[in-house]
Order: C-alpha cells, then sequence, then structure tokens
C-alpha cells in the first residue's frame, strides 16, 4: 500500500484498555458535526446498540451475551449472525462509510474488544491513489460524473462479485419494492470524485453496495467503468490487512479511503466479536473535484 494511504490510518495497539470516554475525547479532537452529537441524529442511526453515556459509540457484538457492557444491557447479540454473514459471507464489499450523504463522516474508527483469532481483519484501499493512477482521459471523464445511490434496497441480503466491486442482485427490484412499501428516500446526486479543501487531495466516492449508476448512463456500463476504475486500486500490493489484536484501535480518513470487511467464510471456527463502531459525522459538504 502506499504511503500517502497509510498516513489516512492511523493504528494504535500497546495492549490499552479504553474507556468510551478515552476513545470520544480522542475522536472529538478531529472536526466534527457538534449538533448532531447533541442531537443524536447520526449517520448510522441504523446501528442501534449504543453505550448510554457515549452515544457517538455504536457497540458491534457477534456471539457475545452482554448483559452489562458500560451501562448497555441487552442480550440479543448473542442470537445474531457473525457480523456481516450477508453481504459479508462470500466476498469484500468496497466502501466508503455513508458515503451517500451530502456530508459523508470525515473519520471512522474501531476499537475492538473481542476478535476471532482468524480471520475477521478489515482491508483499507486509498481512494485516492484509485485516482491518481487513472489515465488523463479516464480522469477526465471520471471528473465529470455525479453517483446516484440507492439506500433503503436493504442493509442484508445483497450478493458481491468477487472482487467486491459489482453487486449482483437485482437492485432495480429491491428499489421498486421499497418505494411500494413506503421505505424510500430519494438520494441527492453527489461527485463520483471529490477534492479535498485543504490538502487538494482528489478521491473517489464511492460504496459498492449502494452505487446504482453514474446520472446518465446505465446500470450495466455504470458497474462496468466501476469495475476499469476500481481494480487497479485493489491489487494485493495496494491494498492494507488490518489484523486485529484485542485493544487495537484505528481511525481512518473515511473520505480518502476505501473498506471492506473480510468474508466471514475466512474467520477461525470461533466467531465471538464484539467491537466500538463510531462513524464521527461531518458538517462539511463534499466538495466535487470538478469544480476546483
Amino acid at each position: 500500500m502506499q504511503l500517502r494511504s497509510r498516513e489516512d490510518l492511523v493504528r494504535s495497539h500497546v495492549g490499552q484498555v479504553l474507556h468510551p470516554s478515552d476513545e470520544e475525547r480522542v475522536l472529538t479532537l478531529f472536526p466534527y458535526d457538534k449538533q448532531a452529537l447533541q442531537d443524536r441524529q447520526f449517520s448510522n442511526a441504523i446501528f442501534k446498540e449504543r453505550i448510554p453515556d457515549h452515544p457517538l459509540i455504536t457497540v458491534r457484538a457477534n456471539g457475545v451475551d452482554l448483559k452489562d457492557h458500560f451501562g448497555l444491557t441487552t442480550d440479543v447479540f448473542a442470537q445474531k449472525q457473525p457480523q456481516g454473514i450477508l453481504p459479508f459471507s462470500e466476498h469484500r464489499v468496497w466502501h466508503m462509510d455513508a458515503s451517500d450523504y451530502p456530508c459523508p463522516p470525515e473519520v471512522s474508527s474501531i476499537y475492538v474488544i473481542q476478535n476471532p483469532p482468524e480471520g475477521a481483519d478489515t482491508v483499507f484501499a486509498s481512494a485516492v491513489a484509485a485516482f491518481e493512477n487513472l489515465s488523463d482521459e479516464l480522469k477526465a471523464h471520471v471528473l465529470q460524473l455525479q453517483s446516484y445511490n440507492a439506500r433503503g434496497t436493504g442493509p442484508i441480503g445483497f450478493h458481491m462479485s468477487e472482487n467486491g466491486v459489482r453487486r449482483l442482485d437485482d437492485m432495480d427490484a429491491k428499489i421498486a419494492k421499497a418505494k411500494e412499501e413506503g421505505n424510500w428516500t430519494e438520494q441527492p446526486l453527489l461527485p463520483f470524485v471529490i477534492q479535498d479543501p485543504d490538502t487538494g487531495k482528489r478521491s473517489l466516492l464511492l460504496s459498492t453496495q449502494l452505487l446504482h449508476s453514474f446520472h446518465g448512463m446505465s446500470r450495466e456500463d455504470s458497474l462496468a467503468l466501476l469495475d476499469q476504475v476500481l481494480a487497479p486500486a485493489l491489487v494485493d500490493s495496494e491494498v492494507y490487512s488490518l489484523k486485529w489484536q484485542p485493544h487495537d484501535f484505528a481511525i481512518w480518513a473515511n473520505r480518502r479511503l476505501i473498506h471492506s470487511a473480510s468474508p466471514t467464510k475466512d474467520w477461525a471456527n470461533e466467531h465471538s466479536r464484539l467491537i466500538h463502531l463510531v462513524f464521527l459525522d461531518s458538517d462539511q459538504p463534499v466538495v466535487p473535484a470538478a469544480t476546483v
């Protein structure tokens, strides 16, 4: 993985045991949407299990009976399948957190408390390098693209291609069903390439499970282009695999890295897992690179 990508991921592991207040204190050193935290209007609101006194921090657990975890008293986790059994059961799903929002998180983090001994890694690739390594002709083309994302087609139950780029299930049918059931919210068009206003870095903005198509292009042509753009960025030499150890705390630049959980088929037989997950909400809209 190229050095500029490593700079966007900070991993700390010195056997430290962090209290949620420690995590929160470190994370809020970064710019964030104070109103969202105050109003508890989080971009990862789909995750309901939160530490009561520190609602920024969601708790994700599998095969763990949580009778009292910093005031979170529930045993529902014990009934769940390994995290991401669908769609992460067979293949990777390359994404940025909440990339279909006009103000996606600038920072995301995971603090691992308990992890399977093998296989439950998180892999990262540079969305900056993915753009920079394109030919001049392809750069000029993708700079003009706007992405149509389809949230509401279900957080689970979709299937990905082996490289984690192309969604294979019938997304249009799920969109139609969501509309019929009244569970549909139209998402705004967003730039496919954004630019950091401070560093000038240009990066792709995407989540492969949410991207339906590029504006003015068919879904099939859009997916073919996405394959062409992302394939060079996902070769082994460009991907960093974070092999979690208990009490690892990782913070990354969500708008400059794409990541994926490892398929659960690669996990060791022991699936127990307990993590704290944070999307640090931002009030800064993405800046389209084409207008900078």
